[in-house]
Formats: structure tokens, C-alpha cells, sequence
């Protein structure tokens, strides 16, 4: 039998080296730029990070283009898995989404309270159709002695009824499935 041996395709190799370049060159242009603020100022944290992110992209790049043996397969592995910080790289400059996802967070509390109400009023008219369905099937077996839904029933309302408002779970059931 064949083994298989992974390769990578030819246009997901150069997709990963415009992304390596873009990234190599934006970061030399930051350090051009800030020059001692690169290493000193406010966003130190974020250019280290970048500076990580690039480093193994550049590494990675470098052992898939000179390294044809296995043994540095491990140091690969390491390697790819700064890729995730590269999302990381990518939320600081969506200030948009984090006010946004900001702003769901600060609302939970209230979309809670605003479940626990309806929830509340949905146990108050449950208890409100049972009731009125328990006294309905009451007066019903005193006009016709013992009543029940079955075959030889003559109205099919009132076993409807029964069927979605008899007790107070599908009561509330119905009433959930009503909005």
C-alpha cells in the first residue's frame, strides 16, 4: 500500500508567501517609522506580538523552502501554531467589533430579566386557561356524567382543548408555541 505524503498546493504556497511579505513589510515600515516607540511605546505589547506572529511566519516559510528531511517536523508543528495569533493581530484593529460584541456582553442582564418576565407571564396565563379548561371539563361531566376524549366523543373542541390546556406544563407549552 501507498502512503501518502502531505504536500502543500502550489497556490496555497504562494498565497502564504504574499501574506508572509505583506506582513514582513508592514512591520518593517512600523519599525521605520516609530523607531524607539516600536520597542518603548504604547502599543510595545502589540508590535511584539506582530513581531512573534511574523518570525514564525518567516520560519516556517524558510523550513518548508530548505528542509526536505522530517527532522524538523516537531519545530514545524511549534511553528504553525503561532498562526493563531495572527487572529489575535487582526482583532486590534476591528474597534467596531469589540464595541459591538462589548455591547451585547453589558446587555445580557437585561435580555435575562426580559426572559424571566415573559416566562412569568406565560405561567400566569397558563394558570388562567388550565383553570378555565378544568372548570369547562368539570361542568361537562356534570351535564354528562364521565367524560373523557375518545372515539365515541361528540364534540371535538372540547377534547382539543383538553389536549392543549388540561395541565399547566402544556398549558405554557401552547401558549410558548403560540408567540
Amino acid at each position: 500500500s501507498r502512503q501518502h505524503k502531505p504536500g502543500k498546493h502550489p497556490s496555497l504556497i504562494v498565497i502564504m508567501v504574499v501574506f508572509t511579505l505583506y506582513f514582513c513589510c508592514e512591520l518593517c515600515a512600523r519599525f521605520i517609522v516609530n523607531r524607539r516607540a516600536f520597542f518603548l511605546g504604547e502599543e510595545r505589547w502589540w508590535n511584539l506580538v506582530d513581531a512573534i506572529v511574523v518570525l514564525a511566519s518567516v520560519l516556517e516559510f524558510l523550513l518548508d523552502l530548505f528542509s526536505e528531511s522530517t527532522t524538523h517536523v516537531r519545530f514545524l508543528q511549534i511553528a504553525r501554531m503561532f498562526r493563531v495569533f495572527r487572529i489575535i493581530r487582526a482583532v486590534r484593529f476591528l474597534q467596531d467589533l469589540k464595541t459591538l460584541i462589548h455591547s451585547i456582553i453589558s446587555t445580557m442582564t437585561q435580555l435575562f430579566w426580559t426572559i424571566a418576565l415573559i416566562l412569568m407571564l406565560l405561567y400566569m396565563f397558563a394558570i388562567i386557561f388550565t383553570e378555565a379548561t378544568t372548570a369547562q371539563i368539570i361542568s361537562l361531566e356534570l351535564e354528562q356524567g364521565a367524560w373523557r376524549c375518545d372515539a365515541s366523543t361528540i364534540n371535538e373542541e372540547h377534547c382539543l382543548l383538553h389536549s392543549l390546556y388540561g395541565d399547566l406544563f402544556t398549558s405554557m407549552l401552547t401558549l410558548y408555541m403560540s408567540i
